[in-house]
């Protein structure tokens, strides 16, 4: 009517609907003067109702100078005692791993189909060279090379269908094969002999994965259900033709709710777990409880949050293995397919308080315990000579925490600076020991952004977990970062572990009988300056917006071997 009443003309434009659309992205993080590499390509393209991906990632490294020093001492019995002093000599330790995944969508409607063909692939080289020194004279030189590899392919699909109404149904299923190999090869030369010990493993892992979720959405509250369904064969072949397999099916209903009752917000939820382990001829079936309770309270500039988890977890399969895998001279590690699953209840209260400009403070506190947790037993046998180390089933874990964060950005319109520290008590008990540690760490935050330039600079104490007989210290890491970004490209330097040795991890056994305190030094990451970019595009038309809901993946770690790292 508008029109009728002007003296203007109409022009008609008739524009062609795009039918494709493509998203670019990719990123590479590489040092200048050592082997490290992390990097990643994304790649979306869009076909009417259909959409193709491609997505790769690696992570490279690739060291000359990594070194081991460690003191251990072993008890034999109630004479001897042996102290050894292990300093290492820098060697070369590196690995690859790559993900290379091809996706394709489907979208009509409501009807959503997908399905990924994911690859893994890793391999590792890894060797110490050490000079055994006991009461001060040189007793062995110990030479130790290992490799490892896999290949782990897995198809996954995935069905959704949204109905009018808030409710939906997705389905999804993973099958698994993993091919895996490992070699040890440990040389101790002393002053008229030479011993070798030799390690190798292969092996072979199948899994699928299913799973059903049905959601539905009423006016106060969302409630959704689910059962998942999971099994695994194993295969493993080890040197000196030790031949084992395992088999393990877990069956998993569950139910979730989830609403608001007056200002605050709640979610709970509960599921049956039934959990089978066979080792042929015997099999050990086990039911077992998950449960979940969430509230939050939100309200002007405070926001509390309080977590309450009860969840089981179960043994590796590479730890149910009846095997028995030499370590060195003095020790063995052996498996135990006696190992049954064990429950940790979890607290967890998040106090923030923001005035949405430029402060923000937060404060976490922790209460967790575990019940007849996994942990690792050394004993000494008499008869054989040499210290076993197995996994058991212990008494109990503990741990309490609290951590702090305090935040204020936007200071002169440039700077943003981030303060935090915490707190851990741990205590672990076992039928042979009995540990506790206090932790306290800290750390600072620093950035500036001026146009499209940003300078940061991050460092923090490492923190340290007991964990059964061990205290691991965490990485040393610190950074200083620069970067520019432009409309699709962004460009950055900076230096990773500045004003330090290098990266370093440290690891301490608490055993009476066999006490151990390991530190490792990667050299090449002293002060070492890296380059990155990133780039991101996307034209033609918009991508679909999926909400996937179900992810599955398969643990495949079946192989019982020495960790050397």
């Amino acid at each position: 009517m508008r029109e009728l009443d002007s003296n203007s003309g109409v022009i008609d434009f008739i524009l062609k609907t795009p039918k494709t659309g493509t998203y670019l992205s990719s990123n590479a993080l590489s040092a200048v003067s050592t082997g490290m590499v992390n990097g990643g390509l994304n790649l979306r393209t869009n076909y009417k109702n259909s959409q193709f991906s491609i997505d790769y990632n690696i992570n490279y490294r690739d060291y000359s100078k990594r070194k081991t020093d460690q003191l251990e001492t072993y008890q034999f019995g109630d004479k001897k005692k042996v102290e050894l002093n292990m300093i290492g000599e820098y060697a070369p330790f590196g690995y690859t791993q790559q993900s290379l995944a091809l996706g394709y969508l489907y979208k009509k409607e409501n009807h959503i189909i997908n399905l990924r063909f994911n690859n893994s692939f890793y391999s590792q080289h890894n060797e110490n060279l050490m000079n055994i020194y006991q009461a001060g004279n040189k007793y062995i030189q110990r030479h130790i090379y290992s490799e490892a590899s896999n290949y782990i392919p897995s198809l996954d699909f995935t069905y959704s269908l949204n109905i009018d109404n808030g409710s939906g149904i997705e389905i999804n299923l993973v099958g698994t094969l993993a091919n895996s190999d490992y070699e040890r090869d440990l040389e101790d030369i002393y002053s008229t002999k030479t011993s070798y010990i030799n390690s190798s493993t292969d092996g072979h892992n199948k899994s699928i994965i299913g799973e059903a979720f049905y959601w539905k959405n009423f006016e106060k509250v969302n409630f959704s259900a689910g059962i998942k369904s999971d099994y695994q064969y194993v295969h493993d072949l080890y040197l000196g033709n030790d031949e084992v397999e395992l088999n393990k099916l877990s069956i998993y209903p569950y139910v979730e709710l989830n609403g608001k009752l007056g200002d605050i917000n709640y979610t709970l939820g509960t599921g049956i777990r039934y959990y089978r382990q066979k080792q042929s001829p015997r099999y050990s079936d086990y039911v077992r409880n998950i449960s979940s309770l969430s509230l939050s309270y939100l309200k002007n500039n405070i926001n509390i949050k309080y977590s309450l988890n009860y969840r089981p977890f179960f043994p590796s399969l590479s730890n149910l293995a009846d095997i028995v895998q030499p370590i060195d001279t003095f020790s063995v590690m052996k498996g135990n397919s006696f190992l049954k699953p064990y429950s940790s209840l979890h607290h967890q209260i998040d106090l923030a308080y923001t005035d949405r400009k430029m402060f923000t403070s937060i404060l976490k506190l922790i209460a967790d315990r575990s019940f007849s947790p996994i942990q690792t037993d050394v004993t000494y046998s008499a008869a054989d000579k040499y210290f076993i180390f197995q996994d058991n089933n212990q008494q109990y874990d503990i741990n309490y925490g609290a951590e702090a964060i305090v935040q204020v950005a936007n200071i002169l319109n440039l700077f943003t600076t981030q303060i935090f520290g915490g707190w851990n008590y741990y205590k672990s008990k076992g039928d042979l020991y009995s540990h506790d540690y206090n932790d306290f760490y800290y750390g600072l935050y620093v950035g500036m952004s001026y146009k499209n330039w940003g300078v940061s600079g991050f460092w923090r104490k490492p923190n340290k977990v007991l964990s059964g007989q061990y205290l691991v210290t965490s990485e040393n890491f610190s950074n200083i970062n620069v970067s520019y970004k432009m409309k699709h490209l962004s460009f950055g330097a900076g230096i990773q572990f500045p004003f330090t040795k290098g990266s370093e991890y440290r690891t301490e056994r608490l055993c009476d009988i066999a006490t151990s305190d390991r530190n490792v030094l990667i050299r090449n990451n002293r002060n070492m300056f890296y380059l990155n970019i990133s780039y991101n595009m996307n034209w033609g038309r918009s991508l679909f917006q999926v909400n996937k809901r179900l992810y599955n993946s398969s643990n495949t770690n079946s192989i019982l071997k020495v960790n050397d790292n």
